[in-house]
This record gives C-alpha cells, sequence and structure tokens, in this order.
C-alpha cells in the first residue's frame, strides 16, 4: 500500500492498530530532502518515521514525535527513497504529511512570484509551501513574510539559490524579512516556509526585487 509521492504533495493517512504505511519519493545525488508530518487526530499519537535510501540503507529517522521534522541535507545517491511511517505505542491516529526536494524542478503546488505583489497564502498541518522568483546576476532581493492569523503561531522560512544551496534561514518568527544584495547567481530562487509548530497558519508575502 505504498504511496508515491511528488515533491511538495500533502497527503493525509491514518494509521491503524499493528499498521506499517510507506512512501517513496524521487530524487537526485546532492538534492535536499525535506520531511515534515503533523498529528491530526485528537488523541495523543505519536510516530516514528525513517528514511532508507535506493540501496536500501537507513539514512535518517525521528521517533516518538507528534510533529516532526525528517530533513536530508545533500542525499547521496540518485533513486528513489522511502520514508516508513509507524505508530510510535499500541495506538491509532490520523496524520498528514509533505516531502519536498529542493533541486532544479518546481513543485507542483508552488507559487511563482512576480516583484513587489503581495501573495495571501495558509500553511496547513504537516505542510510545507514553496515560492519562486526569477532573478538576475546583481539583483537585490527583499523578501517580508507576516503571519496573518489570529493566534501566535510562528513560521520558519528558508530561502535557497538557484544552485540548492541554502542561502539564508529564518525561525519561529510571525514577522520575517530577508534582504540580499548583489546576488551573484541568476536563475530562480526557492522560498521554503513551515510552520514552526504542529499549527496551521495564514500569512502574507511579498518578494521585491531592484
Amino acid at each position: 500500500d505504498n504511496v508515491a509521492l511528488n515533491s511538495g504533495q500533502s497527503f493525509s493517512e491514518t494509521i491503524l492498530l499493528g499498521d506499517i504505511d510507506t512512501y517513496t519519493i524521487e530524487a537526485q545525488a546532492g538534492d535536499d530532502l525535506l520531511f515534515t508530518l503533523a498529528e491530526t487526530s485528537s488523541g495523543s499519537n505519536t510516530f516514528d518515521v525513517a528514511l532508507y535510501g535506493p540501496d536500501g540503507t537507513l539514512v535518517n529517522e525521528v521517533l516518538n514525535d507528534d510533529f516532526l521534522r525528517l530533513d536530508t541535507v545533500n542525499v547521496s545517491q540518485s533513486g528513489t527513497y522511502t520514508f516508513v511511517v509507524r505508530d510510535s505505542g499500541n495506538g491509532s491516529g490520523g496524520y498528514s504529511l509533505t516531502a519536498t526536494v529542493l533541486d532544479t524542478t518546481v513543485d507542483a503546488d508552488n507559487t511563482v512570484l512576480s516583484s513587489g505583489v503581495l501573495v495571501a497564502a495558509g500553511i496547513d498541518l504537516g505542510d510545507i509551501d514553496t515560492f519562486t522568483i526569477d532573478v538576475q546576476a546583481g539583483d537585490n532581493l527583499l523578501f517580508t513574510l507576516n503571519e496573518t492569523s489570529s493566534g501566535s503561531e510562528f513560521l520558519d522560512v528558508s530561502l535557497y539559490g538557484p544552485d540548492g544551496l541554502l542561502l539564508s534561514k529564518e525561525l519561529e518568527q510571525g514577522q520575517i524579512t530577508i534582504d540580499l544584495a548583489g546576488l551573484t547567481q541568476p536563475g530562480s530562487y526557492t522560498f521554503v516556509v513551515r510552520d514552526s509548530n504542529d499549527e496551521s497558519n495564514s500569512y502574507q508575502l511579498t518578494a521585491t526585487l531592484s
């Protein structure tokens, strides 16, 4: 009952007593593979998640958590990666997950930004949002994000260059600014937005080139 994921695809499921769920995704050597899982049931279920490489070896794992991230930087092999999800105890419960591959291919649910245009968005449990903007060599890039939810849910934002390298990261904030001057690489820059905790959230953002 494996589910083949596309980069950026969110998927919701319920794990039953004695159940093991598996998910696969394709990645190339050198890609960053981001994964988020959040409990969606009203109970107190916690989960174990293990990531296996194309050769079947254990790459990464997180145990006994109801909100977890399993991020792997610069995966070493090209091929099919497998996430194995299990309940940490003797329980059943719902969850939602998203896997995102940071490479030169844009996610199916990605939003393309235009310079200076305000965008409203929302992030769900276990979700990862991506936004891209095309940049010319020498451009200055100013990015601002503001939470619009009524609570105090904070967001994390990471910026990746056209070569997939992490350029900036801002964590656990309701207002975020990323300001980079004189970018040397032309191409598509990617902002990755995630909730800092096990929450859903709404927000607005703008990316401006000068």
